[in-house]
């Protein structure tokens, strides 16, 4: 028979066999009830909602008979909840310094795989509390409790937290820190600004925002999580022992709902600004490379005669992010992101020889990522050619032999006094190869100093 009643309590019986058994069971003890009522005077429609209403909750019914009936494939579900919590714990123990977006008072670099990680990371374990609310697997939001008991001791482990600074508190949540970041960025600068920025370095600005988003809504996030697994804990508990859950229920509900938009509303906003700047990229062939050799053609072609206002206007003009703008008397610069890397225009002062100080502008670009390359034929020849350059070699050999691509740093200097322009190139290639000394012995960073086209000094490491 349909009955609203039987088909709730037959939703949350695992075991299909049981689930036979039991519906037949229900309906038995159901079609008693109603017989009963329709014998002493009840319409068929009115005697169904009775007998249904002495029933009671399908809930605190169907708990404690699935828990008589469950089998052991109920553990399954269980296994596969714990070792993708393990995974989780292990990459971000492994990759607990990425995951900072801010430490304090110091910002770093941004990085839309790790928003992406970070957002998986705060959708499993609401998928995981709602599968464990609706079968009622108590031992879920146990593991989930534990999941975050690990995740604050790990960055306590030394190899977890090197590269970061020693006398700096740690976020010790700060696996959800990239999670934010499209938050700030749309609130604090709009949503074009989050745009150009998805596939830039670029931190977030710092503002009260940004800063109560990166160091405090972690710690909430995950406050929020573990209270949630608790009371979940205690509700299917309750169930068993056949325990009024109302209240419980009220508060998982509340807990579900929020957190679902939230998600939604996020994960929704990242892939589709994330697919709408890769297609328009992709359509364009604004790539990486494309972006890096853009970048430093710029530097190299840039014209710093002009005062810095006009220089400054035109970078951003061309389309590059402005993340820092600063014109102190002491220094002026302006700080510039775009999917190839980061821009820094500069005018300052330096001492000269005769111990005046004097006005120097500068145009740097910096290559915001690591590159290993493997041990070919190709970069073979091309760490030779870098390892060949020296004093006297012309700045045209340098870049028709296409050693600029390996530059991660090139910074273009015009000395005012002087009216002389100098141009530093950081050349780097690190090789990787399965035998350490090999890769250590083929891999090259040299600095070049050129002057008038030509190389004037060089060092190297």
């Amino acid at each position: 028979m349909a009955n609203d009643f039987i088909n709730k309590v037959a939703e949350q019986i695992s075991n299909k066999r049981s689930r036979k058994l039991i519906t037949a069971e229900l309906e038995s003890h159901l079609l008693d009830k109603i017989d009963y009522y329709v014998d002493i005077g009840y319409s068929q429609e009115e005697a169904e909602k009775r007998a249904t209403e002495e029933m009671g909750n399908p809930d605190d019914t169907a708990v404690p008979l699935n828990s008589l009936h469950r089998k052991n494939h109920r553990a399954v579900p269980i296994i596969i909840c714990a070792c993708l919590l393990l995974l989780m714990f292990i990459f971000s123990y492994q990759f607990f310094t990425d995951f900072h977006y801010t430490l304090s008072s110091l910002a770093f670099p941004h990085r839309i795989w790790l928003d992406f990680i970070s957002l998986g990371y705060v959708v499993t374990y609401p998928v995981m509390l709602i599968y464990a609310h609706k079968k009622n697997e108590k031992i879920i939001p146990v593991l989930v409790v534990i999941s975050f008991c690990l995740q604050l001791i790990a960055p306590t482990v030394e190899e977890a937290s090197s590269g970061l600074y020693n006398d700096e508190p740690l976020n010790m949540f700060c696996v959800y820190q990239p999670f934010f970041y499209s938050v700030i960025k749309i609130f604090a600068e709009g949503f074009p600004a989050y745009l150009k920025c998805i596939f830039t370095a670029a931190p977030a600005r710092y503002s009260v925002l940004s800063n109560f988003c990166y160091e405090i809504m972690p710690y909430i996030l995950c406050a929020i999580f573990i209270l949630w697994s608790i009371i979940l804990f205690f509700n299917i508990w309750r169930k068993e022992q056949m325990t009024n859950t109302k209240k419980g229920n009220l508060y998982l509900k509340i807990f579900e709902k929020a957190m679902t938009i939230i998600i939604a509303l996020n994960l929704i906003i990242v892939s589709c600004s994330t697919a709408f700047v890769g297609i328009k990229d992709l359509v364009s062939g604004n790539t990486y490379s494309s972006k890096k050799q853009e970048m430093t053609d710029y530097v190299l072609n840039a014209n710093l005669k002009n005062n810095l206002s006009t220089l400054a206007d035109r970078i951003e003009n061309d389309g590059y992010y402005l993340y820092e703008k600063s014109f102190d008397e002491d220094e002026k610069y302006c700080d510039y992101y775009d999917r190839g890397g980061n821009f820094v225009l500069r005018l300052s002062t330096y001492e000269n020889d005769d111990g005046k100080d004097e006005i120097y502008t500068s145009l740097t670009y910096y290559d915001t990522y690591s590159h290993i390359y493997d041990n070919t034929p190709e970069i073979l020849s091309d760490t030779n050619k870098i390892k060949n350059i020296d004093i006297g070699t012309t700045f045209d050999y340098i870049k028709n032999s296409d050693l600029l691509k390996y530059a991660n740093i090139i910074e273009k200097t015009y000395y005012e006094d002087k009216k002389e322009t100098e141009i530093v190139i950081n050349l780097s290639i690190n090789i990787h190869d399965d035998d350490i000394s090999i890769g250590n012995n083929h891999s090259c960073f040299r600095e070049l100093t050129i002057k008038n086209g030509v190389v004037t000094n060089w060092n190297s490491w």
